[in-house]
């Protein structure tokens, strides 16, 4: 349960990483 716990926090994030760098290249893209 640990692991998986770790991994979750690990996979949120990176999404949250992912999701930071999409958004900042939308906004340049739509300035």
């Amino acid at each position: 349960f640990v692991v998986v716990g770790s991994f979750n926090k690990f996979k949120i994030r990176v999404y949250r990483r992912i999701c930071s760098r999409l958004r900042a290249c939308l906004t340049s893209a739509s300035a």
